[in-house]
């Protein structure tokens, strides 16, 4: 359960404590945070709906971020937060170690960002398509061409039963579209009760 740390300069909790996960019908993209560029080496395609804990910490990308985070080091994926820090001393990464300080043991994949689909009938002004399938057609009136990056499919989707998942989170963020109009919150939290308390995890 506990991964070995630093206490270097740049030493940043997310990438242990944290997991972004994202669901795109079939698979699930996986990385450190929501900040994290998508760059090759952040993120982890995963397929296996019952395996995302396992595909995610042992992704030879994963630990080799880790490894170097431990040489104090920071990889390009994480310049939203280098450049925050820059401009006002404060970031992601600042307020993640405010939450666990310089110890030098993390939980794996407790706090879990968890977005399974786009799907919503809002296009609010700070959104984007990413984030909402009526945000769409707004999008290509307004570039040009279709949003294809993120497609929103109701049927046929995996659901997440992932046992050892389930019993490291200790914090769920529940992120877009809309948590409400998608049934794979509902089937999240019914797996997620046959193993675990639900009063024993934050959800926000």
């Amino acid at each position: 359960d506990m991964a070995e740390t630093s206490d270097a300069h740049n030493h940043c909790p997310e990438l242990w404590e944290r997991l972004y996960l994202h669901q795109v019908n079939q698979g699930f993209v996986a990385k450190p945070c929501c900040y994290a560029k998508s760059y090759d080496g952040y993120k982890v395609w995963i397929t296996d709906a019952n395996g995302i804990f396992r595909a995610y910490n042992q992704s030879p990308d994963i630990q080799h971020l880790r490894s170097e985070n431990i040489k104090g080091r920071l990889g390009d994926g994480c310049e939203v937060c280098v450049h925050a820090e820059q401009a006002t001393g404060a970031s992601g990464r600042t307020a993640a170690l405010r939450r666990v300080g310089h110890k030098l043991n993390h939980r794996l994949t407790a706090h879990v960002d968890l977005n399974l689909g786009n799907l919503c009938n809002l296009a609010c002004a700070i959104c984007d398509p990413h984030s909402s399938t009526a945000w769409a057609p707004v999008y290509q009136k307004m570039q040009g061409r279709a949003w294809t990056l993120t497609q929103y499919d109701k049927h046929d989707r995996s659901v997440i039963n992932d046992p050892e998942l389930f019993a490291h989170v200790e914090t769920l963020q529940l992120q877009g579209g809309e948590v409400f109009m998608q049934s794979a919150y509902t089937d999240f939290f019914r797996n997620l009760s046959r193993s675990r308390d639900l009063g024993e995890i934050t959800v926000v």
